[in-house]
């Protein structure tokens, strides 16, 4: 509740102010200062430090687990694609559907070499990203460079976040994403679009419990 009203008053009193990494910032304070793993609150845990090795594919695995890959591949792409579209402004050009597919494969298939989780898209982790004034790819570029710090540098200091800080984080800004107005548009129109965007709803939520 600390971490959720901490963020509310940055985003209104000081927008300026990257909200997210000052609350980061003072939830590892506070779980090194108070000692909070001690006393049984949940920490991010251990995050590897340093490059991944170069992993080989093992090909043998693709028979047994294609159909799960498939499944993973296109929710992946739908969550992309929806994302690019529900956050391009007026004045930007509309995502190219093609372009986005190409994108999130080639770099899911130059992750496969390093063990890297499937990559792509979504509309949480763009809120945030937004709400911290990204307005262009360079936001992307800096993205990376800390992901880079953090490998080399800032695991140690990272792991000590807590779940709840960092679950904090994503609630307040995915919220934002939740419209009724839109759901009162979408009954209006087709009762079955409306019928499948409750379900997508309550699945998302679901998931994140």
């Amino acid at each position: 509740m600390g971490t959720i009203a901490l963020l509310v008053i940055l985003e209104r009193r000081a927008p300026a102010v990257p909200a997210p990494l000052v609350v980061a910032a003072c939830g590892i304070g506070a779980t090194w200062l108070f000692h909070l793993e001690s006393r049984g609150v949940a920490l991010v845990a251990r995050i590897p430090q340093g490059f991944p090795p170069l992993t080989m594919p093992d090909w043998s695995l693709a028979a047994e687990h294609w159909s799960d890959a498939l499944g993973i591949a296109l929710m992946s792409f739908t969550e992309t694609i929806a994302a690019g579209r529900a956050f391009a402004s007026d004045d930007e050009p509309v995502p190219v559907a093609n372009r986005e597919l190409l994108a999130t494969g080639v770099a899911n298939a130059g992750g496969a070499f390093f063990g890297a989780m499937p990559s792509g898209g979504g509309t949480s982790q763009t809120a945030v990203n937004r709400g911290a004034g990204a307005l262009t790819q360079l936001a992307g570029l800096v993205t990376s460079g800390i992901s880079l710090a953090t490998m080399l540098l800032l695991a140690p200091v990272i792991a000590l976040m807590t779940q709840a800080v960092l679950a904090a984080i994503v609630m307040t800004y995915s919220i934002d994403l939740i419209e009724p107005r839109e759901f009162r548009s979408i009954l209006r129109v087709r009762r079955t679009e409306f019928i499948w965007a409750l379900t997508a709803l309550a699945g998302v939520v679901s998931s994140a419990r």
